[in-house]
């Protein structure tokens, strides 16, 4: 969610201009070569995905979704790998629908990806969260298995998926149950921020519509239903008006926190498709910079991040974290 007040750009720091970045590199059908990069040439320390702009923006035309993972260079601690994902449809809850009647899309309606930067391993990662009781109507995922767990089972893997972590490491997040809530096999649970979800965030919806009747003297019925049947009657071709809206996504991009059985499993960026666009026009600053909520602890070590960022250099997007200069050690 856009910010009001500035955020200062990073200065450069004084590494002769032979430093060069470490980079892993992956082709992707649809996006090419792209590249995990740490860029410690900065005054502070960057961790980014970089890929074709042109690439990046052709995916308005991909509907199948992906998932990938690429190793991160081992001079970014705590990171290990970037889960990359692109969710089937486009886009994921919460979303109302709007854009299916000519309006702007509310909630994360846009199509976006969800880049993941995770401090295990892709085994540790897909070991913890590879499994879980899924809901019956729920999203798939590109190969068509059924990704968004149950968050009312009591079976142990569920239950794994909702043990948050303390507060102090999760400072400026929260979880959000709307929609189902937001535990996905493969990725953990991912908790909003705080911003994100207040009145007129992109993770706030309203409704007054006949689910939202019904919820006021049910227990077993939500007012995010007809949020979700907007949107689902949009995406059928007959948009069906039930009241519902979710504030707009005005900058198309947030940070976001993977959590799993009490720890923090990765930090993660959300850009949007547009998001090239908004930085070749000027709608948004090139680069741009956004808030990471800091947390009070952190149980890995390494270095945190403090921004999301956004750039177009030549003909490149960089997507990923601003991090903090100083090491963290966790065990202090």
């Amino acid at each position: 969610m856009l910010l009001l007040t500035p955020v200062v750009a990073l200065g450069f720091s004084t590494t002769p201009s032979t430093c060069e970045p470490e980079r892993t590199s992956y082709l992707h059908e649809e996006l090419g070569n792209i590249d995990v990069v740490c860029d410690l040439c900065e005054s502070n320390p960057m961790l980014y995905l970089e890929a074709d702009a042109a690439k990046w923006e052709g995916l308005s035309q991909v509907f199948t979704g992906f998932d990938i993972s690429i190793s991160v260079p081992e001079s970014c601690p705590p990171f290990k790998h970037a889960f990359v994902s692109y969710p089937v449809g486009q886009v994921h809850p919460p979303f109302d629908g709007r854009q299916f009647n000519d309006e702007l899309p509310g909630g994360f309606g846009q199509p976006h990806l969800d880049v993941h930067f995770m401090v295990v391993t892709e085994a540790e990662r897909e070991a913890l969260t590879g499994t879980c009781v899924t809901l019956a109507e729920g999203p798939q995922d590109s190969t068509g298995q059924l990704i968004q767990c149950d968050i009312s089972s009591q079976d142990e893997h569920n239950l794994k998926f909702t043990h948050l972590p303390a507060p102090e490491y999760t400072t400026g997040f929260a979880a959000d149950i709307t929609f189902g809530g937001h535990s996905i096999v493969g990725h953990g649970t991912h908790l909003m921020t705080e911003t994100d979800l207040q009145s007129g965030g992109p993770a706030n919806c309203t409704s007054t519509g006949p689910f939202a009747e019904l919820a006021a003297t049910s227990d077993e019925v939500w007012p995010w239903l007809d949020c979700l049947s907007q949107f689902q009657s949009g995406a059928g071709g007959a948009f069906a008006d039930s009241n519902c809206t979710c504030g707009f996504w005005d900058d198309g991009t947030s940070p976001v926190l993977n959590v799993f059985d009490g720890k923090v499993l990765g930090n993660e960026v959300m850009p949007t498709v547009g998001i090239v666009e908004h930085l070749r026009s000027g709608a948004l600053a090139n680069p741009y910079y956004e808030s990471f909520p800091k947390a009070e602890k952190y149980d890995s070590s390494g270095y945190q991040p403090t921004q999301t960022m956004g750039a177009l250099v030549g003909d490149k997007l960089r997507v990923g974290l601003v991090l903090s200069s100083e090491y963290t050690d966790a065990s202090v």
